[in-house]
């Protein structure tokens, strides 16, 4: 009987990781961030090309993100989406976020607050690379059971909705080679038909 509840708690407990991110084997990677990072270069408009799959964002299309700087290390995500109502009709989806560097002599390293509950602890949001005018790449893990899994988040964003030339293609690539971030887990992202 405790075998029974003991599994069915780890199970329910494996389904809302994999809600969040991508679920893998092992402890997180390590992923070096953008060492020269300019965060005022970062502000304004960026729209999510690809990302890693999370059942969280599961039917939302036109991901973007605007950054605003509120003050010293401290910045404001403002996230928005298209998705489908309890009609089936597109709406606009909405949500903000707090990001700061926890280490200011670690400008890349930022981490994001989602509202104010303590059931929202911060997540990672790294920016591995960016030349600002064209693409990141950002990063999120989180080890999971004592790192016997790692939780991974990944994106990469473009100033551009309509995504990049072969070039950056080349750059990107090349970045996330040598980041140690899996290239084959991404998914494309629809920025077709959006109303946000």
């Amino acid at each position: 009987m405790v075998f029974n509840k003991a599994f069915v708690l780890v199970s329910l407990g494996c389904l809302a990781i994999c809600a969040y991110g991508s679920v893998i084997p092992g402890r997180c990677p390590v992923v070096p961030v953008k060492t020269d990072f300019q965060p005022d270069r970062y502000l304004g408009v960026w729209y999510e090309i690809r990302k890693y799959f999370s059942i969280s964002d599961y039917g939302l299309n036109c991901s973007k993100t605007n950054v605003t700087k509120l003050g010293t290390n401290l910045y404001r995500l403002d996230n928005s989406a298209t998705g489908l109502d309890k009609n089936g009709n597109k709406t606009a989806l909405n949500t903000s976020a707090a990001a700061y560097a926890p280490n200011p002599s670690i400008p890349a390293k930022l981490s994001v607050l989602f509202g104010k509950s303590a059931y929202s602890p911060a997540s990672d949001y790294w920016i591995v690379d960016s030349d600002y005018t064209n693409f990141t790449i950002v990063w999120s893990c989180r080890n999971v059971a004592s790192g016997l899994l790692h939780n991974a988040h990944a994106w990469v964003i473009s100033r551009n909705i309509t995504g990049f030339s072969p070039e950056v293609e080349a750059k990107i690539d090349a970045s996330l080679s040598k980041s140690n971030i899996d290239s084959t887990l991404f998914r494309q992202t629809v920025q077709t038909g959006c109303v946000n």
